[in-house]
């Protein structure tokens, strides 16, 4: 498939119309990532921080700190019923 028989398949979908509020937060919303991804592009070792933080820190720290909610609920039940 060539860009051109991509582009004839994408203009065969169906287009929606947004309210103009909707549209206006899309599109903040999408500059203010564009935004931040231009940020990051500049500064290599910044980027390269944001990604190990969003990929590998951020969710190991959630998943710790729920982990350690759970084992501290589970004793809590525990105490009550013994």
């Amino acid at each position: 498939m060539n860009d051109d028989d991509l582009t004839s398949e994408l203009r065969g979908l169906p287009a929606h119309d947004l309210d103009p509020a909707r549209a206006e937060r899309l599109r903040r919303l999408a500059r203010g990532v564009l935004t931040a991804e231009r940020r990051l592009a500049a500064r290599p070792a910044l980027r390269a921080a944001t990604r190990l933080w969003d990929r590998l820190l951020e969710p190991a720290l959630v998943a710790g700190t729920t982990g350690m909610y759970l084992l501290w609920a589970f004793r809590k039940v525990l105490e009550i019923y013994q």
